[in-house]
């Protein structure tokens, strides 16, 4: 597989950006892998952008690492993936509690090789993929999408309510971790979107079909600009968070 990426973060009107991301690329035994992820640090919560990058540099350095040996491509990497964010989850409890500190961020991720990809997800950072249609691969960890999905709330409520923003899982917070896995196969001219909130907040599910679709015949240059349009079109709605996507493309 080969890959087409742009990516793009911004702090917005906020001072410090607590958002990060990885857009990381290698060539390894069964060809070239990406690696893709964003974190959001945790509204509220001391250092969180300590916590996205000291995620994000261990996850990058995790892939260096793998990609230099023989493994396969099978779910059983998906268990390697996750003791790893499990070691990341509780070094950073560890940290927090040496500091006196709360380090907490959101973790949404995706391993694209061999034709295939493999999901981790924390939080309410997401990941879209566009095929012939939209579907958003993750689910919040949030107060009102637990209650959307028992029923307790309506669509429209748990977009507009307080509880949206209320996470039940993030790393380096709590005890207990839940991770968000899945796998699939991927073809030529799959489009993957990884965003935090701030910018999903802002765009309506149609208009992320419709950017992506198109994104399916542009070329890295014009993807990036899209990007990055996207970024300032969000802020212009009045969008007041920090601001991360990553787009890639698919290519054989």
């Amino acid at each position: 597989m080969k890959f087409v990426s742009a990516a793009v973060t911004d702090a917005g009107i906020k001072k410090v950006n607590e958002d990060t991301y990885l857009l990381q690329i290698e060539e390894t035994m069964h060809g070239t892998a990406c690696l893709a992820v964003v974190c959001d640090g945790v509204g509220g919560l001391q250092y969180g952008d300590r916590a996205c990058k000291y995620v994000t540099s261990r996850l990058g350095r995790w892939f260096s690492q793998i990609s230099k040996v023989k493994f396969e491509v099978s779910t059983d990497i998906l268990q390697q993936l996750n003791v790893e964010i499990e070691t990341i989850h509780f070094e950073l409890l560890r940290m927090g509690q040496d500091a006196g500190a709360k380090l907490g961020t959101t973790l949404s991720g995706i391993l694209l090789i061999a034709g295939e990809y493999f999901l981790f997800h924390v939080g309410d950072t997401r990941i879209y993929l566009f095929t012939n249609n939209l579907r958003c691969l993750t689910f919040d960890h949030t107060v009102a999408a637990a209650k959307l999905r028992n029923g307790q709330i309506t669509e429209k409520e748990a977009e507009s309510g307080k509880e949206k923003h209320v996470l039940l899982q993030s790393i380096g917070v709590s005890p207990v971790l839940e991770i968000q896995n899945m796998n699939g196969h991927v073809q030529e001219g799959d489009v993957f979107f990884l965003c935090s909130d701030g910018q999903y907040n802002m765009l309506n599910i149609g208009e992320v079909e419709d950017i992506l679709e198109e994104m399916k015949y542009m070329e890295q240059s014009d993807m990036q600009q899209t990007a990055e349009t996207l970024v300032d079109e969000v802020l212009e709605r009045g969008e007041k968070d920090n601001i991360t996507a990553i787009y890639i493309k698919v290519k054989e």
